[in-house]
């Protein structure tokens, strides 16, 4: 009777050195979900007339209101990324007069900051995204 008494307080205090155990090791892990599935995409629109005219357009995934990337004239487009990163849209376009090159810029959502990306002189480089 007595083992049986002294195994079944050995075999309490195991279960709760366990318990006391599993509490103090406890983790809570909380994932955060983004339900945000809207994506930018930036998009040519070519602007008939006697002259044809492309122009940069930025919009959402999911549709409604669009604006126009205000691109000086002096710049032909020639394609842009459809993907907007950080409000950054890239693009490629014909400058200068003649001869006439090709190559990559990045502009802020707004037009502003327009940069050249690439500096090798070439009337024949084409840029595909």
């Amino acid at each position: 009777m007595k083992k049986l008494v002294l195994s079944s307080m050995v075999l309490l205090l195991f279960s709760f050195s366990i318990i006391i155990f599993q509490m103090s090791c406890k983790k809570s892990a909380s994932a955060q979900s983004s339900n945000s599935t809207v994506t930018t995409v930036a998009f040519i629109k070519v602007v008939g007339g006697n002259a044809f005219t492309s122009q940069i357009w930025i919009g959402t995934s999911t549709g409604g209101s669009i604006t126009q990337v205000p691109i000086p004239s002096t710049y032909v487009i020639t394609s842009v990324e459809n993907i907007v990163t950080n409000g950054i849209v890239l693009f490629s376009a014909q400058h200068g007069t003649s001869p006439v090159y090709t190559d990559l810029f990045s502009c802020k959502i707004d037009g502003s900051n327009i940069t050249q990306l690439t500096t090798e002189p070439s009337t024949t480089t084409q840029i595909y995204f």
